[in-house]
């Protein structure tokens, strides 16, 4: 069994280039690796640096993953509106959608799903950096459904940002992580 108790766990991570998607996806697929026996992480993008249309898929699975496209994830994490629209319908019911209020202006229509719906952006910017805001959702959802716990997802971003050089953004990025957490335990 995994942290949650879940044998398995898909994500659907979908935005814009720019938005920390793949970071996350990069991020969950490199924690679950510590708890799960099996993980898939699909990345894919446009050409553009930033502005493209963005999306990662993510199992985390103690059986085998026999394909890593994901048709109805537990978790739909989005940062635009064209995101929403387009995923919202394939969330599985009972499943979590997150998206930032600051940059998403279009509403979820389900009322079967568990909706995480915070101004992401402006929560990073408060904390120091816009550039956490994903960090922040992750959170979030991780808060909702302890799929990992804090500690896992901690470890992986902390070998993640050691392996990049990127030392310097542990504790920010661990701040980001537990202010999502936070968010939804005080819930």
């Amino acid at each position: 069994m995994s942290e949650g108790g879940q044998e398995k766990v898909e994500f659907v991570l979908s935005g814009l280039g720019g938005h920390g998607i793949l970071t996350i996806g990069l991020l969950l697929a490199q924690a679950g690796l510590l708890k799960f026996r099996h993980v898939s992480w699909f990345p894919s993008y446009e050409t553009f640096q930033r502005g493209g249309k963005v999306f990662c898929h993510v199992v985390l699975s103690q059986d085998r993953v026999l394909s890593p496209v994901v048709s109805e994830p537990d978790v739909l994490i989005v940062t635009d509106d064209y995101s929403l629209e387009t995923n919202e319908e394939y969330v599985m019911e009972g499943g979590i959608l997150a998206f930032d209020r600051t940059i998403v202006d279009a509403s979820p229509k389900r009322k079967d799903i568990k909706i995480v719906d915070i101004p992401s952006t402006e929560m990073a910017k408060n904390l120091g950096s816009t550039q956490v805001s994903n960090l922040i959702l992750l959170g979030a959802c991780i808060g909702l459904n302890e799929f990992l716990t804090m500690n896992t997802l901690e470890t992986g971003l902390e070998a993640m940002l050691k392996n990049n050089g990127k030392e310097k953004l542990i504790p920010l990025n661990k701040e980001a992580l537990n202010f999502g957490y936070n968010l939804m335990k005080e819930k």
